[in-house]
């Protein structure tokens, strides 16, 4: 499809999803990067650069560009028989509010989607939109690559979790699709945290 950091083609692919599909009624903004290990004394504009159109920017553009086709569709009604169920997720990090020395780019990128995630559901909360995020910890995904091949650095992880164990993509999946979903109705402008209990330990 192409850079998800770019305008053109974020507007691109609300285009095509409304052609194929007629409407958008969920928004789920995955698209991420971990950026490089470095202090801050490292890195270049670049890094900073990448980590943020990445992973805040395209967010941004994305909700942007969703909302307005959700606003159009939207009716206010007090019902929620009939309320329009449109929900907006934001990925993000357990990295959002907790601090992790050498990803200064990658940290403040999640910090930001977080904020994105509050402040947009602030200002549709009357729209019958809900906007909430989903903040994971260490999940058997390729990012998490160098400690899931490494037999000793994966116990090392496994450890630091009060559940001992990596968390599988099908656990945020599912949480994805409750916020999506009718049942979530009365959340806006949380995150939920799907992380083993990792961040009750900060």
């Amino acid at each position: 499809m192409g850079d998800i950091s770019q305008e053109q083609t974020c507007k691109s692919l609300m285009d095509e999803a409304i052609a194929k599909l007629g409407r958008i009624d969920v928004l789920v903004n995955n698209t991420g990067i971990s950026g490089p290990s470095k202090e801050i004394t490292d890195l270049t504009v670049n890094d900073w650069n990448e980590a943020i159109s990445t992973n805040l920017k395209s967010a941004f553009i994305c909700t942007r560009e969703a909302l307005k086709h959700m606003l159009k569709n939207s009716v206010r009604d007090k019902n929620l028989d009939n309320i329009n169920n449109y929900s907006i997720i934001n990925i993000s990090s357990i990295h959002e509010s907790i601090p992790q020395p050498k990803t200064v780019p990658y940290a403040s990128s999640k910090g930001g989607m977080m904020m994105l995630t509050r402040t947009v559901a602030l200002e549709v909360a009357d729209k019958g939109i809900r906007v909430n995020g989903i903040a994971p910890g260490t999940i058997n995904t390729d990012v998490n690559k160098d400690v899931l091949e490494n037999r000793e650095k994966k116990y090392q992880e496994e450890q630091k979790i009060p559940m001992h164990r990596i968390g599988q993509p099908e656990e945020v999946a599912k949480v994805a699709m409750f916020l999506a979903s009718p049942a979530a109705s009365y959340i806006t402008g949380t995150t939920v945290y799907v992380d083993g209990g990792l961040a009750l330990l900060t």
